[in-house]
């Protein structure tokens, strides 16, 4: 594959979501530094929130903004097709990227990317996201754990661990990567689209990995990930249907189903994952995916379930679950009691209530606060201002990660917030 140059394009496929929209947009914009353009794909029904954002886009006045809307509102994998030929439509355009309206870039983030897709122009780079949970009061933050690493990662391995029901944050997801133009325009001619199934983020993952022999991951949280109560996948985890889930499976042209998958009906995160897999690992013929670890698949099917917050839709889950699942044995925690004791205080000094002295210490002494905190946060303002003045502590080594990684160029960059 020949070196790829030229311009990188960050996609914002909208629905309904103007106001979120619109924070996405700002957290590229505001990063000058980074010199990328936008491209604002609006597949809105409604025609109060299509005015707002479309106004909005117009008032910026800004030549690395354009807004777009399909001539028609589109289901979501058709919408990712239908804006991917609009954005390479512009021969001056090389990589591209999606970012959801429920996320954005951190401070500084884009400049990162930019110095890494120009080490590495011709492979796909991921990267990390910190996640804002506000469907809930108080409001919480979790930090992902980092190294800072720009590192090389075998799809083969990655293609292996989701078929143990592992799912690591360094799968290139399209919202959580960029990608080269010559890799679009080789998954469309090989599969005649580059986004297809019930999820185009897993189906583009896994695409990717059964054709490209490695990702280039930037081990870092690049993105905050917010609006949960608006997310289709967050609200089917939690097994509540919310508007904007009702109108996503609305719009499936065969509805929501997974007939790929040993439980179709039950809809968890891990089950649309592995649909996907499934699906690419029939379209691609690859030799790269094993069979499902049934083993591992229904115990993280039982753990989803367990977080479904409608008692009814637990029930009749667990129910599905104990009569379709093989005979497993329980294991006890085999954990020591001075361990439990360790974690139970670990855990009680991270709290609530602990806050206020956290961010003493923190602005008379600098020293940062725990990373696996749970301080709670009364709006996602506040929320998004700690994110970006206390990040988790960096790790020294990968020793965290399911899987192995190569040392790549690009890694001399030193971030703002180490």
């Amino acid at each position: 594959m020949t070196s790829t140059r030229g311009q990188t394009l960050i996609v914002v496929p909208t629905r309904n979501r103007a106001d979120l929209a619109r924070n996405a947009i700002r957290s590229v914009l505001e990063q000058r530094e980074a010199n990328v353009r936008l491209m604002v794909s609006d597949n809105s029904t409604s025609e109060a929130e299509i005015e707002k954002l479309s106004q909005h886009c117009r008032d910026l006045k800004d030549e690395r903004v354009t807004y777009t809307r399909p001539p028609e509102p589109l289901p979501m994998p058709q919408h990712w097709e239908w804006v991917i030929k609009q954005a390479l439509a512009d021969a001056s355009v090389s990589h591209v990227g999606y970012l959801t309206d429920r996320m954005i870039f951190k401070k500084g983030a884009l400049k990162r990317l930019q110095e890494v897709i120009a080490a590495h122009p011709t492979r796909v780079i991921s990267y990390n996201h910190d996640m804002v949970i506000d469907w809930e009061r108080p409001i919480y933050l979790r930090q992902e754990a980092w190294t800072g690493k720009v590192v090389g990662v075998n799809s083969a391995e990655l293609i292996a661990l989701s078929a143990r029901a592992d799912f690591p944050h360094c799968m290139p997801r399209m919202v959580n990567s960029v990608t080269p133009r010559e890799i679009y325009d080789h998954l469309r001619s090989r599969y005649g689209n580059v986004f297809t199934s019930v999820a185009p983020d897993y189906c583009f993952s896994y695409r990717c990995l059964a054709q490209e022999e490695m990702i280039v991951y930037i081990d870092e949280a690049l993105l905050i990930h917010y609006a949960l109560d608006r997310s289709n996948g967050h609200s089917m985890a939690r097994g509540i249907k919310t508007t904007d889930y009702t109108d996503f499976v609305a719009n499936m042209d065969n509805g929501f189903t997974l007939p790929r998958m040993p439980l179709p009906e039950l809809l968890t995160g891990s089950n649309v994952m592995l649909n996907e897999y499934f699906f690419v690992k029939e379209e691609s013929h690859s030799d790269k995916f094993p069979p499902l670890d049934e083993g591992a698949y229904f115990e993280r099917l039982a753990n989803e379930v367990e977080l479904f917050a409608d008692p009814e839709e637990k029930e009749a889950a667990k129910s599905l679950l104990a009569q379709h699942r093989a005979e497993q044995s329980s294991n006890g925690s085999g954990r020591s009691i001075p361990r439990k004791v360790i974690d139970k205080l670990r855990w009680e000094t991270r709290g609530p209530a602990t806050k206020p002295l956290w961010m003493m210490l923190a602005g008379a002494l600098k020293i940062k606060p725990p990373g696996d905190q749970r301080f709670g946060f009364d709006t996602i303002d506040e929320a998004f201002d700690y994110a970006e003045r206390y990040p988790r502590k960096r790790s020294r080594d990968f020793s965290i990660y399911p899987f192995k990684c190569t040392p790549l160029s690009g890694s001399s960059y030193e971030s703002r917030r180490l």
